[in-house]
């Protein structure tokens, strides 16, 4: 899965509902875990790993 290529990385997570900014902490079936705040998954719309460099990698979460 790609999602768990990006555990401990600095990533944007788009919700449905808005977003959060954070490090990628754990991956389950149900959630994911950003600094604290746990999301579930069936809300996200797109995670994107920020880096500080000019490039991002962008990763499409589609159910």
């Amino acid at each position: 899965m790609l999602i768990n290529s990006l555990i401990g990385k600095q990533v944007l997570v788009k919700l449905s509902d808005g977003a959060i900014k954070g490090t990628l902490k754990a991956v389950g079936n149900y959630f994911i875990l950003v600094d604290e705040k746990y999301i579930n998954i069936a809300h996200i719309i797109k995670i994107s790993e920020t880096q500080q460099t000019d490039c991002n990698r962008t990763f499409k979460v589609i159910y």
